[in-house]
């Protein structure tokens, strides 16, 4: 590794102990069916075709039917279902795009009522009030946060319970008066319902940010 890779690395932020991966079913059926699907449609066409060269044309029909339902069935699966996994990361999505585009009204709309922002003391706890305040002073025009490229790089999400949630992310933003992004780490304690539906964060922490500093 050369120097400027060793110095780049070291900017990066600390990534926290991955979340527990979900489920065979919710990963590769409802989640990223293609692969699956795909591979059910070719195997029934290789069969088919394997089939039809010895005179088996029945039998590689069957074969032929079967692949393309059981990946049209996968495929289904996963247009139709949204797991609570892909909403809470949806959601995470959404709140760093308000976020940055300095959104008031939208951050709020992500927001539960008693949402808190914690980020390098444990013990200081911003509320709703404050975290809005936040998003419309800090990164509007002009803000100290102001950025000019902002993107989650890496999102994971574990349901918590029946209406709970936890989602980690990493976002790479590129303050507007530098050219150079900042990299950091953020937890995201969510809770589904409220008066709208959908998926609400009550909880923003910080976790690590550029330079391998780790805050919790």
């Amino acid at each position: 590794m050369s120097m400027l890779q060793s110095g780049l690395a070291a900017l990066d932020a600390a990534a926290p102990r991955a979340l527990p991966e979900p489920s065979w079913l919710a990963a590769h059926v409802l989640e990223r069916p293609w692969p699956l699907a795909l591979a059910l449609a070719g195997a029934g066409v290789l069969v088919h075709a394997w089939a039809s060269s010895r005179g088996r044309s029945s039998t590689g029909l069957r074969a032929l039917a079967a692949g393309l339902c059981a990946g049209g069935a996968v495929a289904a699966a996963g247009w139709l279902v949204r797991t609570p996994a892909e909403a809470m990361r949806e959601a995470a999505r959404s709140l760093v795009a308000a976020v940055s585009e300095a959104d008031v009204e939208g951050a709020k709309a992500l927001l539960a009522p008693e949402a808190v922002l914690v980020l390098s003391d444990a013990t200081r706890r911003e509320p709703l009030e404050r975290i809005i305040e936040r998003v419309g002073r800090q990164f509007g025009k002009g803000g100290e946060y102001e950025v000019r490229d902002c993107r989650v790089v890496e999102v994971q999400a574990s349901s918590r319970g029946a209406a709970g949630g936890v989602v980690q992310m990493k976002v790479r933003a590129t303050p507007a008066g530098a050219g150079f992004p900042l990299a950091s780490w953020w937890r995201l304690d969510m809770i589904e319902g409220g008066a709208e539906g959908g998926w609400r964060i009550e909880g923003i922490e910080l976790i690590s940010i550029g330079g391998g500093v780790t805050l919790r």
